[in-house]
């Protein structure tokens, strides 16, 4: 979800998309060469260029992974704070990148992180590592208790005569709540949302 309207980006249909694009791109020169990188056409040759070799990166702060899994989606990497869900104390500063093994930009990006990693020391430390394990231990209770929460509070919101607008991806009335039930797990939508309050500034406060 985004922040702070929660919109919902259908995962899975950008990544086809992209796969899509990036196939229909794919040219391949009289020679028989198909590597993604540009050609030089001869006179009698095509020139073979892929203008969409994207990688596809989901921001999933708003929903941790028993929430939604970008990377089974067909995303090639997610990230992740460590400092809000993953790590649940308000003790730590820390976020991480997943890439996936199940694409070749994934794969990719993973050696340039790994490069990253051993040249420039871009690790966390062995503490605030410990940290967000044992956060995790307590995630997915966290996260239920919190999306039903919020579901609630959402809920009672839309009914209250003062708020103009809602928005929670887990009432139906959410332009892509289909959307959410798809991607979003076990019935759960995040425990974040927003609202308006009506009358203005004075109203609100």
């Amino acid at each position: 979800p985004s922040n702070p309207q929660c919109k919902i980006t259908d995962i899975k249909l950008v990544c086809d998309w992209v796969k899509q694009y990036r196939r229909i791109e794919l040219m391949t020169t009289e020679g028989g060469d198909t590597s993604p990188s540009s050609t030089t056409s001869s006179s009698t040759g095509k020139r073979r260029r892929s203008v969409c070799n994207v990688t596809t990166v989901v921001d999933s702060t708003w929903a941790p992974p028993c929430v939604t899994q970008p990377l089974l989606l067909g995303a090639d990497a997610v990230l992740h704070s460590g400092t809000k869900y993953l790590g649940g104390h308000s003790d730590l500063l820390l976020g991480s990148i997943t890439t996936s093994p199940l694409t070749p930009n994934g794969r990719n990006l993973a050696k340039s992180i790994r490069t990253v990693q051993i040249d420039l020391g871009a690790t966390a430390s062995p503490f605030d590592s410990w940290l967000v394990l044992r956060g995790l231990r307590t995630l997915h209770i966290r996260l239920q208790r919190q999306c039903r929460s919020a579901l609630q509070i959402a809920t009672f919101l839309d009914k209250h005569p003062y708020v103009t607008k809602v928005y929670y991806p887990g009432l139906r009335d959410h332009p892509q709540h289909e959307v959410a039930s798809r991607q979003m797990k076990g019935g759960l939508y995040g425990g974040m949302l927003s609202f308006e309050v009506g009358g203005g500034e004075v109203m609100a406060m």
